[in-house]
């Protein structure tokens, strides 16, 4: 099951730590809503850009780790970095990162 969750409020909206907190809580309640189909202990966050850069947000602020951690994370030339949210990532949870060696927008 993909679930794309509409955290966003338009392309010029910087308010990541919302869309953080969005995108894990509309998760959360499309998995309820879809009830024993979907176990909620085997989602994996994925993303691109911009949207991979909400999710890795959403793996490390505390207000959206409370309504959905996911197993692991694939997230594809994320568009940045808040130095905040990954120290706070949990510890031995998988991350994999895709990224181009060309990429001029996140540093390796």
């Amino acid at each position: 099951v993909i679930v794309f969750p509409q955290y966003d409020r338009g392309f010029f909206d910087r308010d990541f730590r919302r869309m953080a907190r969005d995108f894990a809580e509309l998760s959360a309640a499309a998995i309820a809503e879809l009830g024993s189909s979907v176990d909620a202990s085997q989602v994996v966050y994925s993303g691109h850009s911009k949207g991979a850069y909400v999710a890795l947000n959403a793996l490390g602020y505390p207000e959206a780790r409370r309504a959905l951690l996911p197993r692991q994370a694939v997230l594809f030339a994320v568009a940045g970095s808040d130095r905040e949210a990954l120290a706070q990532v949990p510890r031995g949870l998988p991350v994999t990162l895709v990224v181009g060696d060309r990429d001029g927008i996140t540093p390796l």
